[in-house]
């Protein structure tokens, strides 16, 4: 090339990415005009040196300028896969939030801002690896650490993206100051490296020879004050900079391109602590490597032997896919076990069966080959991907790169389309053939919003804990303080106990349970689903009738059916508490047929015991009926002018904190044989428990208190318990409020207790009986979360309150999931609820804009996804005019979002309603569930629901006409008085043509006319 078109030198005024020096072709780094002091590629500084250490890994590092581009991703994993890297470092995500997941090959660990998604870093490994991590550490956007398992010494990876030079100095500082704190946590022992883009220039360093153990001799450019930050960060945490010690070509140097193409620099680097440089045994870039970026990849050669990876049990589901073969091969295998076992112990039993049921299943399933998962991206895009990197290696312009990128993202975005489109067809050939689960299931896909896992967290003292072992330990310490009881009293029971027996186990009853669980549950720690007892036939019944008449017998159970695995699965708040985390129970399916037949003995004694104020796990209630309770209470005193304070009592951790002892007492004297009583304490004393946390499961503990989490017992237990603490409470109480000459003082549901009351006096003396007596039993009421409400037509009292009994006196509460105003009404609920269906309509929008997926499907969709949302306790709602004109407002603005209507086109409501064939409206569909509703409740005249909404509260009616109430909108629209309603409502056939009929009148009242043949467009609500 003539010299006249040799490029200037680098000018050292620029802070962070000088000019190229050299001619274009050769893009020169070093400021010089030749190349003649560097060696050929791969030529070790440090000289060659015997490492002990057995196996070479790559690792890299990668500013990608963002990964949130379509397909971007799965570019940059086919690369790292060619590259064969182990561990890869990424720069400028642009995640938002913390924490890790599965993608093709490859788990990515990564850390960013939980606002915004400017910055964010990230280490990529091979799934094959990812059981070799010992934990991980997002700090920040800018900082992740990682550590694995490694031999002589654990890995630890500290992955950064710096501060560019438009930073203040106080960023700068603030960033290593918190990197300087990262590398003080890792014992001085440990291989540490740390890789990414320091947005630094080291510069030339063949005059730095104070400082060779820091730096090498092949140092690039022009040192900046960022470049000296750098090295002293290095000095004083004993670190080397790798990249400035191996001597290569400058194509193989540099690591990042102006977005001009003239000014390349090296700001990535490689770090190592000193004692450990020796492993390094090369460092440089790969021009060929491409995914979209003006960073070159930086890789490093590391000698290193990563230890096997942690054992993590994973198996896959038992699926029974043939059930004749399997019948076939039970058959031998069962007549051997009851000869050889059928006079053991329950748990040599179950072991053995166990055995051969996984045996038999194995054996029986037929041989098919799993088929590859099919990318969504074609092959045609793939090629154009291969061209561009190609592109890359042989050096072209950056304006060629650029143009190629563009015709990626365009075919990208094709195929993603056209992924959709076909999950779209096959949603549609599901609606078609009525395939509901496969229907819900694509529509999850689609609409599935991203949510990593995570594993920090926080321990009793607050650290924070980032490796897995101490984080399963963190969580079963957890697990142990949260059902820890003192004085747990050892078991004992006298031989009558045991002899005493209950008349044994029928077969039918056997046969029963397995029947009524229920399938596609996940399974406890033996992994035997019930769909496989279900597809033995008689010799699972035989099985399961064998071992439970043992367990009679002995009351002995099982080890795997005594055993608990806890899930913790993240509520809200911050991911690194373990009380922002629910956690799950996940128990033996065979000994949940056990457990159905003991609660089906226990109901017998139980049932009867349980009050009509609770309706938590009671038959034929559920929370609609104590929301409509509530609601009619309120209504009444309002109508009636009569003042009421309303306590919503919530207990801290209640199913978790009940004391054992006490409740073994409370069954004996509720009745329950002292046979069943032996059975239930021989399975929670001598149960044990374990935490499950992305797979690595802790050691066993023991549980002192509180009922077994997803246990088939547990509801009925716990009612009984709470049920005895409110007989307590209650005894020599007869306060509260009078409807229809019954005293109600108290609402339950499940641990959600209501506390009613007249007077201000009288409501704090309940709330301090039942503190002290639920103290007793082992339940703590939480005074924060506790809430007051007070309902006072005349607002004399109300405003001038502001605390009872230390709890906030609000002037609505969501109840069961539904809102309840000191005001009456429902106006309140009916607007919280369109901000819910608005938001539900807003996440199903993919749906809506496909043109594959016709109008019928989406009406579908709509009133079996959406409308259940708003319609959640609807049959308690006293509406108004104003109310309806909300609800077809909000259905208009959901069909009009369904067709991508906007705003300023002129089109009719009814004109919409046509073209979807809509003859159900959704303020019609209210009304009729209304109707229903009150039509169940008034065929059970023994319920508290009746009683409540025809019974009076003591007191005079307010001057005035009385705001709509409930009874009202029934006898409006049957044009009957409420006897008549009463009496025809008991009549299910009548009544149900009744309610239909008076819908259907609806339908062409003046208000509904107005609402559906409105050119307007809906008011907003």
């Amino acid at each position: 090339m003539h010299k006249d078109n040799v490029r200037p030198p680098s000018d050292p005024r620029s802070d962070r990415r000088p000019g190229l020096s050299g001619a274009e072709g050769v893009k020169w780094v070093t400021g010089h005009q030749d190349a003649s002091n560097q060696a050929s590629y791969g030529k070790n500084a440090t000289g060659n040196r015997n490492v002990n250490l057995r196996r070479e890994h790559r690792i890299g590092t990668w500013n990608v300028r963002g990964l949130l581009g379509v397909g971007k991703l799965h570019i940059l994993e086919r690369e790292l896969e060619r590259c064969k890297l182990t561990i890869t470092g990424i720069s400028e995500t642009h995640w938002k939030d913390s924490g890790h997941f599965d993608s093709g090959k490859h788990t990515f660990y990564f850390s960013g801002n939980d606002k915004s998604s400017f910055s964010g870093v990230a280490i990529a490994i091979p799934k094959s690896w990812k059981n070799s991590v010992l934990g991980y550490h997002p700090i920040n956007d800018r900082i992740i650490s990682i550590k694995l398992s490694a031999s002589p010494t654990p890995l630890n990876v500290i992955q950064i993206y710096a501060p560019t030079s438009s930073a203040k100095d106080e960023e700068i500082e603030d960033f290593y100051c918190q990197l300087e704190s990262s590398v003080a946590n890792i014992p001085k022992r440990e291989l540490v490296l740390i890789i990414g883009d320091f947005n630094a220039k080291v510069g030339n360093t063949t005059m730095d020879t104070g400082i060779r153990d820091i730096v090498g001799n092949y140092g690039h450019g022009v040192r900046n004050p960022r470049g000296e930050r750098l090295i002293e960060f290095a000095a004083d945490n004993n670190m080397a900079i790798m990249n400035t010690m191996f001597k290569h070509h400058p194509r193989r140097q540099y690591t990042w391109t102006s977005p001009d193409g003239n000014y390349r620099n090296q700001i990535d680097y490689i770090l190592v602590r000193s004692r450990w440089r020796s492993s390094i045994t090369n460092t440089h870039t790969m021009p060929g490597a491409d995914c979209h970026s003006d960073h070159q990849l930086l890789i490093g050669n590391l000698r290193l032997k990563l230890q096997r990876p942690r054992q993590v049990k994973t198996s896959r589901r038992m699926e029974v896919k043939d059930p004749k073969s399997l019948a076939t091969s039970i058959e031998g295998r069962h007549v051997a076990w009851r000869a050889d076992y059928g006079s053991d112990s329950s748990n040599s039993m179950w072991i053995a069966a166990k055995k051969y049921i996984e045996d038999a299943v194995v054996e029986s399933q037929p041989k098919s080959s799993v088929a590859k998962r099919q990318h969504w991206m074609t092959e045609d895009t793939w090629h154009l991907v291969e061209d561009r990197r190609k592109l890359k290696a042989s050096g072209a312009s950056i304006t060629e790169l650029n143009a190629r990128s563009a015709i990626i993202q365009t075919a990208c975005r094709r195929d993603r389309n056209n992924h959709l489109g076909k999950i779209c067809d096959e949603l549609e050939q599901h609606s078609d053939n009525y395939q509901t689960k496969d229907l819900h299931d694509k529509v999850r896909y689609i609409t599935r919003q991203f949510k990593p896992k995570t594993w920090a967290i926080e321990d009793s003292v607050g650290t924070t804990v980032t490796e897995i072992k101490d984080i399963v330990n963190v969580w079963k310490e957890y697990c142990k303080s949260l059902f820890f009881s003192n004085g747990v009293p050892s078991f004992t029971c006298s031989p009558r106990q045991i002899l005493d027996r209950e008349p044994n186990i029928m077969r039918d009853e056997v046969r029963a349970a397995i029947k009524h669980l229920k399938c596609n549950k996940a399974m406890g720690c033996d992994e035997i689903p019930i769909e496989v007892f279900k597809a033995m036939g008689e010799s699972g019944v035989d099985v399961l009738f064998t071992i439970c008449n043992k367990i009679w017998e002995t009351g002995i159970w099982p080890d795997d059916w005594s055993q608990s695995i806890f899930i913790p699965l993240h509520k809200k708040g911050s991911t690194k508490k373990c009380n922002n985390y629910r956690l799950i129970s996940l128990i033996s399916h065979a000994s949940k047929v056990m457990l159905h037949i003991i609660n089906t003995r226990l109901s017998a004694y139980l049932s009867r015991q349980i009050a009509p104020e609770q309706a938590g796990f009671v038959k034929g209630r559920g929370t609609r009926e104590q929301i409509l309770i509530l609601r009619q209470i309120i209504e009444k005193a309002r109508e009636f002018n009569s003042t009421l304070y309303i306590c919503f009592v919530d207990f801290r951790k209640a199913f978790d904190t009940v004391i054992w002892a006490q409740l073994w007492r409370i069954l004996a004297e509720m009745g329950v044989p002292p046979h069943l009583i032996v059975l239930l304490r021989r399975l929670y004393e001598s149960g044990t428990a374990a935490v499950r946390v992305d797979g690595t499961l802790s050691e066993n503990f023991k549980t002192e208190a509180g009922v077994r989490q997803g246990c088939i017992l547990s509801p009925l237990l716990f009612n009984t318990y709470t049920e005895y603490i409110m007989r307590i409470v209650l005894e020599e109480w007869d306060r509260g409020i009078s409807v229809g000459g019954r005293v109600i003082n108290n609402l339950r549901y499940a641990d959600d207790t209501t506390l009613l009351a007249q007077t201000k006096e009288d409501m704090e003396n309940l709330l301090t009986r039942l503190e002290t007596t639920s103290l007793k039993f082992g339940l703590s009421i939480n005074r924060e979360k506790t809430k007051m409400m007070i309902v006072d037509r005349a607002e004399q009292i109300r405003t001038n309150v502001q605390s009872i009994a230390n709890c906030e006196v609000v002037q609505s509460y969501i109840y069961l999931g539904s809102t309840i105003s000191s005001t009456g009404g429902c106006s309140d609920e009916i607007r919280r609820r369109c901000a819910i269906t608005r938001s539900a309509v807003e996440r199903l929008r993919k749906i809506w804009r496909d043109r594959r997926v016709t109008k019928k499907t989406k009406v579908r969709l709509m009133k079996c996804l959406v409308f259940p949302i708003f319609l959640y306790g609807a049959e308690t709602w006293s509406l108004r005019l104003q109310d309806r004109r909300k609800i077809d407002a909000l259905e208009m603005w959901c069909w009009r979002r369904l067709l991508k209507i906007p705003w300023t086109a002129f089109r009719t409501n009814l004109s919409i309603l046509k073209e979807l064939h809509i003859k159900d409206r959704l303020s019609s569909t209210v009304q009729l569930r209304i109707l229903k509703f009150f039509g169940h409740i008034s065929r059970n005249e023994n319920s508290m629901e009746r009683l409540v909404v025809q019974g009076q509260v003591e007191g005079r009616r307010a001057r005035g006409r009385s705001p709509t109430r409930w009874t009202d909108l029934i006898k409006k629209a049957t044009e009957s008085t409420m006897v008549q309603c009463t009496r025809n409502a008991s009549n299910r056939q009548k009544w149900k043509h009744i309610a239909k009929r008076a819908v259907l009148e609806r339908v062409c009242d003046p208000p509904n006319i107005f609402s559906c043949t409105s050119s307007a467009q809906p008011r907003p609500l």
